[in-house]
């Protein structure tokens, strides 16, 4: 039976204290060390964790716009369009239509031609010509 005996710098780094083995440096292979546990690399405290590269985005709730900046604020969005019977609109999607009846600030039933559809309002694919 062979006995494998381990190389003797793995044996120095057991001997030391140490479980793994950092890579060889740039210059060579002339001495191995104990790689950095986790506890090293978060400090002192150990509450930090390592930065991992990202940024998260800015939330848009908390931006201020200040009355002298050139970039205003966002321009309110435009009231909602109102209906009637018998008007004329376009879809995105359907084409050309007429408004046959209108549930009170909710959804319009639409005759495409082809077929009619309840869309729910506010529509932003449905335009009132």
């Amino acid at each position: 039976m062979t006995t494998v005996t381990p190389a003797p710098d793995i044996e120095r780094v057991r001997r030391r204290g140490g479980g793994r083995v950092a890579p060889h440096d740039a210059d060579g292979p002339s001495e191995r060390r104990p790689a950095r546990s986790l506890a090293s690399e978060r400090g002192a405290t150990g509450d930090e964790r390592p930065h991992t590269g990202r940024v998260k985005p800015a939330r848009a709730a908390s931006r201020r716009f200040l009355p002298t900046s050139p970039f205003g604020p966002p321009s309110a969005a435009p009231p909602a369009e109102q209906f009637a019977v018998r008007d004329q609109v376009t879809h995105d999607t359907y084409g050309l239509g007429r408004v046959i009846s209108v549930e009170v600030d909710t959804a319009l039933l639409v005759n495409f031609g082809s077929c009619r559809v309840r869309i729910t309002t506010p529509c932003a694919k449905l335009t009132k010509l």
